[in-house]
């Protein structure tokens, strides 16, 4: 009882001593609000910049043939360095060695050597009809059948013929996109004009690849305008025996993904990416007027220098915020030190003292951290509206691990940086504790 009595005793007092201090209570107040919103802020900024970065860089580096808006059914990517077209076969079984890789498919989706095809494409029906649709030749990509569907899992679909089998030669199958607009059905010879040349570069031999199409797929995302065959003809189509263009890496669920990441940025030779999903406006024609329809992209971004620059922001900002809060704190409490000198004179005890400016500080610190979240997010939301046009527009990305930080921040930091100064002023003498001793 004895304890409850002092502690409602120095809530009393310290309430008082807040009603009393208008102005002071106010700065401190305003202060931590304006440096937890400024934080946020800084935060989503950082993550606007890594977004943007992340989404040009993505859709840059895959020249891979997987196409920006399509859906990626992994963890992790794995492209080329840059300067370079393919990856040697040697680092698939790097990737698998990694702890917590589940799987990783092999993939081949560019064609490093553009002069190795010349002529046009053609489409040859089954009772010899022989169809020459345009001169853009859509891209054969070779996959691992197995590890294809187990990629996709649920979302792919075939909907006539079959799928590819392992180690399979000369058949593909088509997404259902491309085969409407191609007008390409099952049993359709796909044939390809390709221009190999000897050792010594100077004879040329033209051989036309020919594929028969097997199946029809549908996935309902852009992945349906693909050509898709097994990574062993695709070696042979693009002269790139055991080598790939690509890799797609599953983690496991109780891996850390994380560690995989940085374990994968340590192979050479290659670049780490990991999906990202984010949402755009994409114009959509409605009879005679074109609308803004929301919809759900799937880009890569970088695992290494952009996430590393963000993770720099970061730490500034929660140092330049932290290392604010509690100068500021601790200098009100310097302040302060007259009035802890003449608690101590009348009798007041240490324990008292402290309780009463670990209390202070805490209110002050809370509401401070709940209205600066507040006004973040405010902010935040008018940037996304028409209301304010001149605002850059901040992420509004604000959700309990946020809030928790900024509590953190905001209380941790005030009554940490507030109570070693008052432990120190209440254990000094009366006198000692007016001159800040």
């Amino acid at each position: 009882m004895r304890g409850l009595s002092l502690l409602f005793a120095a809530v009393k007092l310290a309430l008082r001593n807040l009603s009393r201090r208008k102005v002071l209570t106010v700065f401190m107040f305003l202060s931590l609000m304006v440096m937890t919103t400024g934080f946020l802020l800084i935060v989503t900024v950082s993550e606007k910049i890594t977004l943007e970065v992340s989404s040009y860089e993505g859709s840059r580096v895959l020249s891979t043939g997987y196409e920006a808006g399509c859906p990626y059914w992994c963890d992790i990517v794995i492209v080329p360095k840059k300067g370079e077209n393919f990856i040697p076969e040697s680092v698939l079984s790097e990737v698998m060695r990694v702890s917590g890789v589940e799987w990783a498919e092999p993939s081949i989706g560019t064609i490093p050597k553009p002069d190795r095809f010349s002529g046009d494409w053609r489409i040859r029906k089954p009772n010899g009809t022989i169809l020459t649709p345009t001169p853009v030749m859509p891209l054969i990509e070779g996959i691992d059948p197995q590890l294809e569907l187990l990629r996709l899992h649920f979302d792919l679909r075939v909907i006539e013929g079959r799928f590819l089998e392992e180690g399979e030669r000369g058949v593909v199958v088509i997404g259902i996109s491309l085969a409407r607009i191609f007008n390409i059905e099952v049993n359709d010879t796909i044939i390809i004009p390709s221009t190999l040349k000897n050792i010594f570069g100077i004879f040329s031999i033209k051989r036309d690849a020919e594929f028969k199409v097997v199946g029809i797929y549908f996935t309902g995302t852009a992945y349906d305008s693909k050509v898709l065959t097994t990574t062993e003809e695709a070696q042979d189509l693009y002269d790139l025996q055991n080598r790939f263009t690509c890799i797609f890496v599953k983690s496991r669920s109780e891996g850390n993904r994380t560690m995989i990441i940085y374990e994968l940025n340590r192979i050479p030779d290659v670049r780490v990416f990991i999906p990202t999903e984010r949402k755009m406006l994409v114009p959509v024609m409605m009879g005679d007027y074109v609308i803004a329809v929301p919809m759900k992209m799937t880009t890569l971004s970088p695992t290494s220098v952009v996430e590393v620059a963000h993770a720099q922001i970061f730490l500034i900002a929660v140092f330049v915020t932290g290392a604010f809060i509690a100068s500021s704190t601790s200098s009100k409490l310097y302040e302060r030190r007259h009035e802890i000198g003449l608690l101590k004179s009348i009798g007041f005890k240490p324990s008292f003292i402290q309780l009463q400016v670990v209390f202070e500080t805490l209110f002050i610190g809370f509401t401070a951290g709940i209205i600066g979240f507040l006004v973040a997010n405010s902010v935040a939301f008018l940037s996304q509206t028409l209301t304010l046009s001149w605002l850059p527009p901040f992420p509004l990305k604000m959700g309990r691990g946020w809030f928790t930080l900024v509590l953190v921040l905001s209380c941790g930091v005030s009554v940490l940086s507030a109570y070693i100064p008052a432990v120190r002023s209440s254990w000094a003498s009366p006198i000692e504790a007016m001159r800040g001793g």
